[in-house]
C-alpha cells in the first residue's frame, strides 16, 4: 500500500515510496498532472541517498502498520468486560474534552481568524523586483526550494523539494536567494494590522499568525449580529494588509476555535476568505464547525503527515468523521497521544482561551527555532558559518519577541538522511547574544564530524526577558548569601545520537 507503480523510461517498472510522492493537499496543486510529476521525481530521485533513505522509512512504516494489525486483532477479540471498561474510558475523556467551561456549547463563544500569507517569500521577491510578477518563482537554490509561487506551483514544484526536480518540473522556474530580513520587515508590517483588532494577536511564524476578533467586534457590531460582523471584519483585514504592505495578499479563515480557523484558511487559497461562523448561538455554532470539520480528509488535519495519513489509512481512517465512529478501537490501538489530538479535531477543538489567555499561560509554544538545508558540507569552518547564519535569524526574532530559553538543541541532517541532536540545558535563560557561542561549541564537541546538509537550531524552556529579570534580581540576593546557600550554576548535556530521518 505505501508503493506507488510508475513507469521509470525505458520500458522498466519500479516502485516509488508513497513519502516521495507529490503532496496534492498543498494550495495551488489541485490540477497538476500527479502521475506525471511522480514519475519525474522517481526518476530524478532513483539510487539517490535520499530515495534509499525514504525506503528505508518506507519499510519503518510497513511494520507500524503490521504492529498496529496485530492490535486490531488483539482488540477483536477483548472480552466484553474488557470492551465496556473501554467504553467508559472514552466517553470520560470525550467529556473531559467538550467540557471546557461551565457554559453551554463551551468553546464555541468565541471568534478566531487566521491570517496565512499567500507564498509569502516568493511575494515579498515579486513585489521588491515587479519583472517576476506573473513568472514561476522558487525561493531557493538547486539544493531546496523554500517556497514556491503558485505559478510555480501548476507545474508539481513546491516548498521542501530539491530545486534541480523543480527545474526539470518546470525548465523557466526563477531561483530567488532568500532574503530574511526582508520576510522580517513584511511580517512586522503585518502585526502592526493585526494589533488594530487584537492587541495580544498570535505570531506562528513570519506568514502565519492567529486572532481573537471576540472583543473587537463586541465593540464595534451595534446592532449587526456577531458572526456578520466576523466576515465584516476579515475582509477589512485582509483589505488593511494589502494597502499597508504595498500589495501583499493573504488567506483567512473564519471560525469559533483556533485550530478551526487555521484549517478555514487553506480552503480559498490564494487571496480568499473562509469562514463557518454562521451563528451567534453557541450550540448552533458548535454543530455547524463538528459537522464542517468531520468531512475532513484526515491529513488535512495539522500535525498529520504522510506517514500517519498512510498509518492510519491502512485500518481505515480516511477522514475525521472515521476517527469518530472509531474511537473505541482507535483508544485501544493507538498512542494515547495521537488518539487524544484525533478526538479533539473530531470534537471541533473545543477550547475557551482567548489570545491574552494564550499568551499568560504561554499557549502552546514549547520552542522557537530554525533550520536551513544546503549541499553537503564536510568543512567544519563552513558548517560554523551557516550556524552562525541561523543563529543570527533566531537571535533577531529572540529579540524582537522578547523571549528567552534555557536549552539549546542543534539538529543536524547528514548526507545519508539520519537526524542527530546535542542539547545543553543552563539553569539561567541564555541571552541572545551567547546563542551563536553555545551552538559552535556543541557542533565542535561532535567527532567525528559526518558530511551534513541541514543544520538547525532550537532554544525551548522558554521564559520573557521580564521574567528573566525577575530571576535576575532573585539570583543578586542569593548571591549576596554566605557562600554555603549558594547553589553553583550547571549545565546538563543531553546526546540524543544518531536516528534515521
Amino acid at each position: 500500500e505505501g508503493t506507488m507503480e510508475r513507469n521509470a523510461g525505458m520500458g522498466s517498472s519500479r516502485k516509488v515510496p508513497a513519502r516521495m510522492t507529490l503532496n496534492v493537499h498543498k494550495a495551488g496543486m489541485e490540477s497538476v498532472d500527479t502521475a506525471k510529476v511522480n514519475s519525474i521525481i522517481g526518476e530524478m530521485s532513483q539510487g539517490s541517498l535520499f530515495a534509499l533513505a525514504e525506503e528505508r522509512k518506507e519499510r519503518e512504516t510497513a511494520r507500524r502498520i503490521q504492529a498496529l494489525s496485530n492490535l486490531r486483532r488483539d482488540f477483536a477479540a477483548w472480552s466484553e468486560h474488557r470492551r465496556r471498561e473501554n467504553y467508559r474510558k472514552v466517553n470520560r475523556i470525550v467529556q473531559d474534552m467538550s467540557q471546557r467551561s461551565v457554559t453551554p456549547a463551551p468553546g464555541f463563544r468565541r471568534i478566531w481568524i487566521h491570517c496565512d500569507a499567500d507564498a509569502f517569500y516568493a511575494q515579498v521577491e515579486k513585489k521588491k523586483n515587479p519583472e517576476l510578477v506573473g513568472r514561476p518563482v522558487a525561493v531557493g537554490g538547486i539544493s531546496m526550494i523554500s517556497t514556491a509561487c503558485y505559478e510555480a506551483r501548476k507545474f508539481g514544484v513546491r516548498s521542501a523539494m530539491p530545486g534541480f526536480i523543480g527545474r526539470k518540473l518546470c525548465p523557466d522556474l526563477i531561483f530567488v536567494k532568500p532574503n530574511f530580513d526582508s520576510y522580517r520587515h513584511a511580517s512586522k508590517q503585518f502585526g502592526e494590522v493585526f494589533k488594530k483588532f487584537d492587541p495580544f494577536y498570535i505570531p506562528l511564524s513570519l506568514d502565519e499568525s492567529s486572532l481573537d476578533v471576540t472583543d473587537f467586534i463586541h465593540s464595534t457590531a451595534g446592532d449587526k449580529p456577531s458572526h456578520v460582523m466576523a466576515m465584516e471584519v476579515a475582509k477589512r483585514i485582509q483589505r488593511e494588509i494589502f494597502e499597508h504592505t504595498g500589495g501583499l495578499t493573504c488567506s483567512l479563515g473564519v471560525a469559533s476555535t483556533r485550530q478551526c480557523a487555521k484549517l478555514c484558511s487553506e480552503v480559498n487559497k490564494p487571496n480568499g476568505i473562509f469562514s463557518i461562523v454562521k451563528s451567534d448561538d453557541a450550540d448552533m455554532q458548535r454543530d455547524l464547525t463538528v459537522d464542517w470539520i468531520r468531512k475532513m480528509k484526515i491529513r488535512k488535519v495539522s500535525g498529520v503527515g504522510k506517514v500517519t495519513e498512510e498509518v492510519l489509512g491502512a485500518v481505515g481512517v480516511k477522514t475525521v468523521q472515521d476517527a469518530w465512529h472509531m474511537r473505541y478501537e482507535l483508544h485501544a490501538v493507538l498512542s494515547s497521544s495521537l488518539f487524544e489530538q484525533l478526538l479533539f479535531v473530531a470534537l471541533g477543538y473545543p477550547s475557551c482561551q482567548s489570545s491574552q489567555s494564550y499568551h499568560e499561560s504561554r499557549g502552546e509554544r514549547k520552542s522557537i527555532s530554525t533550520e536551513r538545508t544546503f549541499p553537503s558540507i564536510d568543512s567544519l569552518p563552513k558548517l560554523l558559518n551557516k550556524a552562525n547564519e541561523c543563529c543570527v535569524r533566531l537571535s533577531a526574532e529572540l529579540e524582537e519577541r522578547g523571549i528567552l530559553g534555557k536549552t539549546i538543541t542543534v539538529k543536524l541532517k547528514t548526507a545519508t538522511f539520519e537526524i542527530m541532536n546535542r542539547s545543553r540545558t543552563f539553569q539561567t535563560p541564555v541571552e541572545a547574544g551567547k546563542l551563536a557561542t553555545i551552538v559552535e561549541s556543541i557542533i565542535r564537541d561532535i567527532r567525528p564530524l559526518p558530511s551534513i546538509r541541514l543544520l538547525g537550531v532550537r532554544l525551548s524552556n522558554l521564559c520573557s526577558n521580564q521574567d528573566s529579570q525577575k530571576q535576575g534580581r532573585i539570583d543578586l540576593l542569593l548571591k549576596q548569601a554566605p557562600v554555603s546557600a549558594v547553589r553553583s550554576e550547571g549545565v546538563k548535556e543531553t546526546n540524543q545520537g544518531v536516528k534515521p530521518s
